[in-house]
Parts: structure tokens; sequence; C-alpha cells
């Protein structure tokens, strides 16, 4: 399936991981949750045309999305009228996270819900995703304490989002 699907820079992707913390991300997103689910626990964004992603996992950093996440439920999203300066303008906000530490206890102040209240200068998957969402002119200035949950919404059901695949690669 993955050789039918075209990325381009500037899409969003929200990835069911598996991992050993995913349990632990989802029960937390649920709680919190309007619709009282959360099926994806992590967030990237493809920053060009050959699949390279900015994300963060141990630390802000890249993967080629096709390899690392083949056998992976995902779900990616495009803007819809993207255009080159504001990728460029989304892409300015969150380079200076490459290198960073995941912060941990960002991950803490997720689970009781005040992340959006209390930050310092470091981001979980999320809100790295945020940001560059607000960087290219989709989504509000609120980009402390999104989850991936609140992504998953976002991307489904505003208007500007177009859903590019939604499944196993």
């Amino acid at each position: 399936m993955n050789s039918q699907i075209k990325l381009n820079a500037g899409d969003v992707f929200l990835v069911e991981s598996g991992s050993i913390i995913s349990p632990v991300t989802n029960f937390f997103q649920k709680l919190w949750s309007r619709d009282n689910r959360s099926k994806y626990c992590h967030a990237g964004i493809i920053i060009d045309d050959t699949n390279t992603t900015l994300e963060c996992r141990w630390t802000v950093c890249s993967t080629n999305f096709m390899e690392f996440y083949k056998d992976k439920d995902v779900l990616i999203a495009r803007c819809e009228n993207l255009k080159n300066i504001d990728f460029t303008n989304g892409l300015l906000q969150i380079l200076k996270f490459k290198g960073q530490w995941f912060p941990v206890h960002r991950m803490i102040l997720h689970a009781f819900h005040l992340a959006k209240f209390i930050h310092w200068q470091s981001v979980v998957c999320s809100e790295l995703v945020a940001k560059y969402l607000h960087g290219i002119g989709t989504r509000h200035n609120y980009w402390w304490g999104t989850t991936v949950d609140d992504l998953e919404e976002e991307l489904k059901n505003w208007k500007q989002y177009s859903i590019v695949y939604e499944g196993k690669l």
C-alpha cells in the first residue's frame, strides 16, 4: 500500500506506535478526551519530498516515514492550499527544537491536564506539530498542552485539512 501514497512536504502524520509508553499515553488522552477515545499516540511532520520527518522521539529528530512506520496504523493529513512561504514559516517555528531531548516532565503535566498552563521551552511530539500548524497559519496560537488526540480531531474535522491516508502502511 505504501507505494501508492504520495507524501508532500508539510503533511502531518499521527501513528498508533505500539511502543511501551503507548497504552499509558492513550489512557490519559482518553481520560481528557471529549469522545472518550484515543487511537494515535505519536505525531510528526513530513519536511521534504523524500519522506523525511521532523518529530519528537527520544530527541527531536528525523527519520524516513515510510521505512520507520512500515506496518503501523497511521493517519496522514494535508493542509489544503499550503503555500511554500507558509511551509517555510511553519518549519522555522519548530527547527529550534531539533536535538532537544524528550521532555518527560511534559508528559507528566499532560497526564494531569496541566501542560497548557505550565510549560518550558521544550515540546512533546503533539506540541511540535501544533506549533508547526500555528506557524503555517491553520491553528490558533494556543499550542502548549495539545495532545495527539486533539490533533486527530482537528485534522479530521477542520475544513482546511484533508486526509491523505488512514490505515496500515
